[in-house]
């Protein structure tokens, strides 16, 4: 399905983070996903210590947060903006509504995706500890 100009700016609201701020922590419940407009973000995974370790930084045109969006399932990272930070918001209800119009197939295969992302994401953290 494709989100017209119209219905974006009904269910997209823009947020500002400041170089250095919290976007959200791992852990948090997913309440919302980021569509970055401006700036870059650094994502970080606290390693068996429970220091951060970043392991991507994301800018403009790429997404963030979708993940917990869709699977209910806590943050699998945190996300820190490094710089001043522009993005469009998305909240999980207004995901829902996305999904529920949708083919079931389409949903499925991302449902599938996010699964088997975060059984590499738990392998690569029990490895790298």
């Amino acid at each position: 399905m494709i989100v017209t100009s119209n219905a974006k700016s009904r269910i997209l609201k823009r947020r500002s983070f400041g170089k250095g701020e919290t976007i959200f922590r791992e852990g948090d419940s997913g309440n919302f996903a980021c569509f970055i407009e401006t700036g870059h973000v650094d994502i970080f995974k606290a390693d068996a210590s429970g220091r951060g370790m970043q392991v991507a930084r994301l800018g403009p045109g790429e997404v963030l947060g979708e993940m917990a969006l869709i699977d209910g399932q806590p943050r699998c990272a945190s996300a820190v903006a490094i710089d001043n930070v522009v993005v469009a918001l998305i909240s999980k209800a207004d995901l829902q509504k996305l999904m529920d119009q949708s083919s079931p197939g389409l949903v499925g295969i991302l449902k599938t995706l996010i699964a088997r992302l975060r059984r590499a994401d738990d392998v690569l953290s029990y490895e790298s500890s």
